[in-house]
C-alpha cells in the first residue's frame, strides 16, 4: 500500500488538480481571517477585566486608609492592562487592514463581549450570584450572538486582502504611469 501511494503516477494526478490545493487554502484562509477579529476582540475582554481591576483598587485605596498599590500584584494589573490593550490594538487594526470591516466589526464586538463578561464571572466571582436561568439565558444570548456573527462572516467579502508592501508596490505603479503618461 505505502508502494502505492508514492507511485509516480500518483504524484502527477495530485499535482495536476489545482482544485484540491485551492479548497485546502480557502479554507485555511477562511480560518486566518477569522483570526484577527478573535484576538482583537479577546484582548479587549481581558482590557476591561484589567480596567475594572484597577478601577476597584484605586476605589479601595481611596475610600479606605490602605494603599493599594503598595502590593507589587497591584502593578501587575497596570502591566496586563497595557499588554492587553496593545494585543487588542494590534490586531484589531490588522484585521481592518486586511478585511472588510462589515466582517470584523461584528465579530471583534461578539468576541469582545462575551470575554469580558465572561472574564467578569470568574474573575470578579459574579458568577456567585446568578441563578439557573439567569445562566441558561446567558448561554442562549451567546449562543444567539455566535449564530448570527457565523451567518454573516459566511458571506463573500467585498474587500481583498491585501498587505501594505503590496498596496505601496500599486502607488508606485500609478506613479509611474503619471510620469510616464505627462511626460
Amino acid at each position: 500500500d505505502l508502494k502505492e501511494d508514492h507511485h509516480p503516477s500518483k504524484q502527477l494526478d495530485q499535482e495536476h488538480h489545482p482544485t484540491r490545493m485551492t479548497t485546502m487554502m480557502t479554507r485555511r484562509a477562511r480560518i486566518v481571517r477569522l483570526v484577527y477579529p478573535v484576538l482583537a476582540g479577546s484582548f479587549g475582554g481581558n482590557t476591561v477585566i484589567c480596567a475594572k481591576a484597577l478601577i476597584f483598587l484605586i476605589q479601595t485605596s481611596v475610600t479606605t486608609s490602605e494603599n493599594q498599590f503598595q502590593y507589587g500584584g497591584s502593578y501587575g494589573y497596570i502591566v496586563a492592562l497595557i499588554f492587553c490593550l496593545a494585543g487588542q490594538l494590534y490586531f484589531l487594526d490588522g484585521g481592518m487592514r486586511r478585511y472588510d470591516a462589515v466582517f470584523v466589526v461584528p465579530i471583534y464586538i461578539c468576541f469582545w463581549m462575551i470575554s469580558s463578561i465572561m472574564g467578569a464571572l470568574f474573575f470578579f466571582q459574579e458568577i456567585k450570584h446568578l441563578s439557573a436561568i439567569d445562566i441558561v439565558f446567558f448561554l442562549l444570548g451567546v449562543l444567539i450572538s455566535l449564530l448570527g456573527v457565523l451567518l454573516h462572516s459566511t458571506r463573500p467579502q467585498q474587500k481583498e486582502p491585501y498587505c501594505i508592501s503590496d498596496a505601496m508596490a500599486a502607488e508606485a505603479r500609478r506613479d509611474d504611469e503619471e510620469e510616464s503618461g505627462s511626460s
